[in-house]
């Protein structure tokens, strides 16, 4: 075999493998096909009734959970404002969904908002993308927007901050507490790595009471914490459940899924 067929053969391989195993990690970024619609199809028979969507972007998650919640109410939060202007068009006529223009933290008060202007589905309070523009933007605590709202429960709580869910959850302590949000979807990747922030962490911000697990494509895995969740390569989605619902664990997993 010549050099440059063995080098093409070695190349062909690599990607292959690099397929295989973008794959098996779930690391599609595509929420049509890396389980996040497909987990919002099977909640469809519990019928989340208040959901909300942390770091909603232009509003494509929402969208879906429209598609599948159309009964439910969403509050939809998206701090960076040329982002926010296009999530507030899009829902503009829709009166089950209300499009907020702050970020979601720990407490109350201002931050800078890194803004990739390339990858516009790219904004994070927790580290400045580079050649990023940046924003000061208003932050709220979830538990002040919950009582300004007159929340009592939060039947879905969907956080997708670039880094920054922690502080996002850290925000819900109250609400966590007194067991008033049903089922939290966060996302962990790169940007992790880069703020320090770890998937036990992030379990640990809920408190006591739940059932945690990593989203498929078909069913959710859930499972006792495992420091084989701390990798940071690929973006992955992962659910908590309250542990005293049976019928939600049931529908988080899916076939498969429960451990």
């Amino acid at each position: 075999m010549s050099v440059r067929r063995e080098h093409a053969l070695v190349r062909r391989s690599a990607s292959v493998a690099a397929a295989f195993l973008a794959a098996y990690e779930n690391d599609d970024g595509d929420a049509e096909h890396d389980g996040e619609f497909a987990l919002l199809a099977r909640l469809a028979q519990v019928e989340p009734v208040v959901i909300l969507d942390v770091g909603a972007n232009v509003g494509h998650w929402t969208a879906a959970a429209r598609r599948c919640f159309p009964n439910a109410t969403i509050h939809a939060f998206e701090p960076a404002p040329p982002t926010f202007d296009r999530l507030q068009r899009r829902f503009a006529h829709d009166g089950g969904v209300h499009a907020h223009p702050v970020a979601l933290g720990a407490g109350t008060g201002s931050a800078r908002l890194g803004y990739d202007v390339a990858h516009t589905e790219v904004a994070s309070l927790a580290v400045l993308p580079a050649g990023s523009e940046t924003f000061d933007v208003a932050v709220r605590a979830g538990d002040d927007v919950l009582d300004e709202h007159a929340i009592e429960r939060v039947h879905l709580l969907k956080v997708d901050a670039e880094g920054y869910d922690l502080e996002v959850l850290r925000g819900f302590v109250r609400a966590f507490a007194r067991g008033a949000v049903d089922i939290v979807q966060f996302e962990v990747s790169p940007w992790n790595s880069v703020a320090r922030v770890w998937v036990h962490d992030l379990v640990d911000a809920l408190g006591e009471g739940w059932t945690t697990g990593r989203v498929f494509p078909q069913h959710v895995a859930l499972a006792p914490y495992s420091p084989e969740l701390e990798r940071f390569q690929h973006r992955q989605n992962h659910v908590a459940v309250r542990a005293d619902r049976p019928d939600l664990v049931v529908a988080v997993a899916g076939r498969r899924g429960h451990r």
